[in-house]
This record gives structure tokens, sequence and C-alpha cells, in this order.
């Protein structure tokens, strides 16, 4: 196999997905990481493959001048490499910049080829950019590689204190407004389970300033929340050495996107074989349906409770063991790594 070099024109992200995806493909080729090298044009590579576009601003505000630079820099790659793009997302998550519509439709302009992680993806693809040509492929996000094999529930809930008769829906990874915080509460509150807990890993509050009444409602908030409620928090973004307490104590995972594309949590919960609860919304419908994990219309919260009960009572049916054999199978990054090893090979072996 011939070894290529490739560009991962990002950094290194805590949540471990493009760090886990170069550490195996370097098994096959010379992978650097780095927006740095993307915008220095200084090393030869092969490959340069962008996974999100706002992050060759490093994750600032855009300006025109730096759309221009950009558009340069891309043409330099183009004339020299073969670009991939992963499309992670259709747009920034919470942003009100116009340019970033410009940012992507600059980037995937000069895209050789683009990786979509569900078939929806590429149909948005095409409504939102008809004239580009791009190869295509699909793919899945890989499994987690957990850091302690050896966990196990009992030693999780006994780690955060909570009774090993408890069923625990926990919900993991960014909470990013308050619609989705509300999501949240009411629909654990209304699902009809004995002995539920609520735990979530990354819990922020959501308040509007940080002034002093601010602080001391944020206080009194988490008092009630975990006093009153009984749910179990974490204040802030959760350890990567902690991942493993907190997945190991749940029964269900629960992602409450209103909007979006995809999501990792999905093959962070089957890695651990739990059963997902997730919207009915861009990839994330079509994986969590096909391999029969409960769904539900975020525009409809009244039923989202449902679907929190029909999670548990797969739970309570060995569901999750079957995630988890479909994580080593299909999410495999042996088999994903090959996927994306065999479309580098294939542009550089051909004209796009």
């Amino acid at each position: 196999m011939q070894r290529l070099s490739i560009l991962f024109a990002t950094s290194i992200m805590p949540n471990s997905y493009n760090k886990d995806l170069a550490k195996s493909l370097s098994n096959y080729h010379d992978v650097t990481f780095g927006v740095d090298n993307f915008w220095l044009c200084m090393r030869e590579y092969d490959i340069v493959h962008i996974h999100w576009p706002e992050e060759l601003n490093y994750w600032k505000e855009l300006s025109q001048r730096t759309l221009d630079r950009l558009n340069t820099v891309l043409e330099h790659w183009s004339n020299h490499a073969k670009i991939v793009v992963t499309m992670h997302n259709e747009r920034p998550h919470n942003s009100t910049n116009s340019l970033n519509e410009q940012l992507y439709s600059i980037v995937y302009s000069f895209a050789n080829a683009v990786i979509h992680l569900g078939s929806h993806s590429l149909s948005l693809f095409h409504k939102n950019y008809p004239d580009l040509t791009p190869l295509h492929r699909i793919t899945f996000l890989q499994s987690y590689c957990r850091e302690n094999k050896d966990m196990n529930k009992q030693q999780a809930r006994k780690s955060l204190n909570i009774d090993e008769n408890r069923k625990v829906m926990l919900v993991f990874g960014s909470i990013r407004n308050f619609d989705e915080e509300k999501l949240i509460i009411e629909s654990f509150k209304a699902c009809n389970i004995n002995n539920k807990t609520l735990l979530i890993a990354n819990w922020r509050g959501f308040n509007s300033s940080n002034n002093l009444i601010s602080k001391v409602f944020f206080k009194l908030y988490n008092f009630y929340m975990t006093k009153i409620k009984k749910y179990v928090l974490h204040v802030g973004e959760v350890e990567p050495s902690s991942i493993d307490q907190y997945l190991c104590a749940a029964d269900i995972l629960f992602i409450p996107r209103l909007v979006g594309l995809n999501s990792g949590v999905i093959s962070l919960g089957f890695s651990y074989g739990l059963v997902v609860v997730g919207p009915e919304i861009g990839n994330m419908k079509e994986l969590l349906q096909e391999t029969g994990n409960p769904t539900f219309n975020p525009l409809e919260p009244e039923i989202v409770s449902n679907a929190i009960n029909q999670g548990f009572s797969l739970a309570s049916r060995c569901k999750g063991a079957e995630n988890l054999k479909f994580s080593n199978t299909s999410l495999n990054i042996n088999e994903i790594t090959k996927q994306h090893s065999s479309l580098y090979l294939e542009l550089v072996r051909r004209e796009v």
C-alpha cells in the first residue's frame, strides 16, 4: 500500500475523535495535525483533511479579510494536494455571523471528496451545493476507545453515590441552550419510571449573566436540583479519565438536541453498551432508527417521555448488548480507518 502524507487541519479535540482516528490511520500513512500547518503552506502533503471549517479560523469570529486569505490558501492546497472535508455540521453551532455560510461554501467548493456520517448529510449537501461534484463517501463516527475497561456498573455508581437499584438516565456532552435544558428536565420528570435518577455530566444551569444575583440563583438552583430533586450533576466538562465512571453508571443515554446533524454521543453510548434515546433529526434519526433505539420528534416535547420509557424498557431486555455488538463491528475503528485510507488512495490515483 502506498504510504501517504496527510494533514489533519484540526487540533486534537478533547472528545478524542480525531486523535483516535489519526492514531489508527498512522498504521498506514504519515499523519500530521495542526491548523497552523494549513495556513503556513510550507510542507507537502498528499491529502489535506478538513473537519470543522470554522476551526480554520481558530474558532474565532470571521472577517471578510480572513475569508479572502482562506480562499488563497485553499487554492494553494488545491494545486498541491487533494482536499477532503468531513461534514460534521451543516453550519457552526450558535453562530449568527452571515460570513459562516460563505466559509462553508468556500471550503466545499475546493473539496475533492466529502465524507458524510449518514445519508441525510449527503442529501443535505446536494440541496445546499447543487453545482458541486466532489466524490462522496458515507461512514460512521467510530466507537470510543475506553480508558478503563475493567470498571463495571456497581463500581461506577458507588463512586457517584448512586444506589444500585436506581434507573439512571445519563445526559453527556454539551447542553447548548436553555431549551435543551428544559427538554431534559421536563421529559425526565414526565417519564413513568420508578426509582429513576437523572445524571448530567456537563451541567451548566443556564443563567443570563455572571453578576452576583445570577451566581446566587445558580447556587440555589443547583441546591434544588441535587438536594430536593435528587439529580446527580457534574458542573462543567468531565475529565477524560472520568468518562468511564459516568457511562458505566447509566442505563440509558439521552441526547437533548433540538437541531443538529450528527452526535458523537451515539457512538459513545453504543461503545458502553447503552440504549441511546435521541431526536429524529439529521443523521441521528437514521442511525438510531436503523439500530432500533428510541427516537422522538423534538418539536413535540410532550411525547419525549414516551421515548425515555421505551429506552428503559429496552435496557431491561438487553438492547444495550446489541448496541455494543454493533459498535464492535460496524463502528470498529479499524474498519472506518480502512474506509478513509481507501478514499485517500483513490483520490491521489485519479484526477478529480
